[in-house]
């Protein structure tokens, strides 16, 4: 799990992100210690002037051109 899974960070600024495994972690899940996580990243025009929920961001995504993201 990871949390935050969607945050508008504003610039200059930094966000700490928690990762929790579900099963503990042991000598014999060494594989989970390997996994890798993908942080997507582009830049808004305008700021949110509110809050806004996971779903929003979540469509807000789906507006973005492509070719703008990182």
């Amino acid at each position: 799990m990871v949390r935050p899974n969607a945050e508008i960070i504003p610039s200059e600024h930094s966000l700490s992100v928690k990762i929790v495994t579900q099963a503990s972690i042991n000598k014999s899940s060494a594989a989970l210690m390997s996994d890798r996580f993908l942080v997507q990243l582009t830049k808004l025009e305008q700021a949110p002037t509110k809050t806004l929920t996971a779903d929003e961001i979540a469509a807000m995504w789906e507006k973005i051109d492509k070719s703008k993201m990182v």
